[in-house]
């Protein structure tokens, strides 16, 4: 991590209105639903794509439900904790998870289980897609391994101590702090994919294969809110992926990037508006999500040889 702690809040009891969905800040721990209101501390928002919160024990049994989340999650049992549930069709063990142990989700996990009145605390640390690759990068023998499996209650005494020095550093917030937890969430990327990760088959194509109705939804969401602001993460939010994921599929899938994607139906839009209506130019620039007349100008030109008025003049002659 480049950066030290962007924020860091304590919070006792996250509670929403609709059905206990959580808003910690942390993006990978609010995409879960929960039966009741789970009680949390050191909710602490870092820096490219990677949080950690502190579940703190309760006398309630807690039922959640995963659906995607974003990031790869490493959750660690400061005590015994008992679970039943299932991971993406397997059903998760009984026996306790007890201190040493960890259970690792990568992203876009699903699953559903029960902790029954959780006695102990647990760390939730979330590492995005992309953070993992760019430690990849570092490391050709790393390249083909950030794929990574789900563990379920798996010994791993160095991995769990890993995050608990992430957090007690984080805690403690003393001279040196963001050079020593940079160097242990390397070591934990590092660890992560050394163990948990096996080799991508660069030929095989269903790597790059996106569900009909991902791509669907993912088209209909950037169609829906052309006008606004659009993130990356909004739209692999609504085709259910991950956003490192969804990137490397949709271009896949339709032979362009999701920014350029997006920049082109733009552009189609001010096509559409420009031959069929005499709205402004300020005002059709906004309406295609260009930030000014001058921004619409600029990139029409680029992808039609002519800025909007001219195509307007034109369009109007050939009709």
């Amino acid at each position: 991590m480049n950066q030290n702690v962007a924020a860091a809040m304590c919070i006792r009891e996250v509670l929403s209105a609709d059905g206990f969905t959580l808003k910690t800040g942390a993006r990978s721990f609010d995409c879960i639903e929960a039966s009741t209101a789970i009680p949390v501390s050191d909710v602490i928002a870092f820096r490219d794509g990677v949080s950690a919160v502190v579940q703190d024990a309760s006398d309630t049994d807690i039922r959640i439900r995963i659906l995607g989340a974003p990031d790869h999650w490493l959750i660690v049992p400061l005590g015994v904790v008992r679970v039943t549930g299932h991971l993406s069709g397997t059903e998760v063990s009984t026996s306790p998870w007890t201190p040493g142990r960890v259970v690792l989700l990568p992203a876009d996990s699903q699953g559903e289980w029960c902790i029954e009145s959780p006695s102990a605390p647990m760390i939730h640390l979330h590492v995005s897609p992309a953070r993992l690759h760019a430690v990849a990068e570092a490391e050709p023998l790393l390249r083909a391994r950030t794929r990574l499996l789900p563990a379920v209650n798996r010994e791993d005494a160095v991995l769990a101590s890993l995050a608990e020095n992430i957090m007690r550093e984080t805690r403690a917030r003393q001279a040196g702090s963001r050079l020593l937890i940079d160097s242990l969430f390397q070591s934990l990327c590092v660890h992560l994919m050394r163990t948990y990760s096996v080799e991508e088959d660069t030929a095989n194509p269903r790597r790059y294969f996106i569900a009909p109705f991902r791509l669907k939804r993912a088209q209909e969401f950037i169609e829906e809110h052309l006008e606004q602001h659009i993130a990356l993460e909004d739209i692999a939010a609504a085709a259910g992926l991950s956003p490192f994921h969804f990137s490397r599929i949709f271009k896949h899938a339709t032979g362009l990037a999701p920014y350029r994607y997006v920049l082109l139906r733009r552009v189609r839009r001010a096509k559409g508006l420009l031959e069929s209506t005499s709205r402004p130019l300020a005002e059709i620039a906004l309406a295609c999500g260009f930030s000014t007349q001058q921004h619409l100008t600029e990139i029409f030109r680029r992808h039609t040889g002519s800025p909007p008025g001219r195509y307007r003049l034109r369009k109007s002659v050939e009709l």
